[in-house]
């Protein structure tokens, strides 16, 4: 098992543990109707949101700042772990919307193809 495969079951079982309380949530994450899909892929993008903003928060965005922070172990850390967060979420948005380890290889691929092939032709 490669560790995509891995990083799927895991957060599955996370996502069982923390939705067991409210199973309309757990039953939305992976319903075969599409407004519910809809609702949790909401719920998982603004997190995503949320989480992108921290990463910001973490770099020197601010190019009128004329003070730099360096990027020392901590924040380094800080980095990797909001990363991981946006990673989790995409894993479920993964997961909802059916796309699997497998899928993603496959359809990435042929994206990063078709991103080398624009490039070539002056995109």
């Amino acid at each position: 098992m490669d560790f995509l495969e891995q990083a799927f079951e895991k957060q599955i079982a996370l996502q069982q543990r923390i939705l067991v309380g409210d199973v309309s949530s757990a039953n939305l994450m992976l319903s075969q109707n599409p407004l519910d899909r809809e609702r949790v892929s909401q719920w998982n993008i603004l997190a995503s949101h949320a989480e992108l903003s921290e990463l910001l928060e973490w770099t020197n965005w601010k190019i009128h700042k004329k003070t730099r922070v360096v990027y020392d172990e901590q924040r380094l850390a800080e980095i990797h772990v909001e990363l991981i967060d946006l990673f989790h979420y995409w894993i479920n948005l993964c997961i909802i919307w059916g796309l699997t380890p497998d899928n993603i290889i496959e359809t990435f691929n042929k994206k990063n193809d078709i991103n080398h092939d624009r490039q070539n032709s002056g995109y």
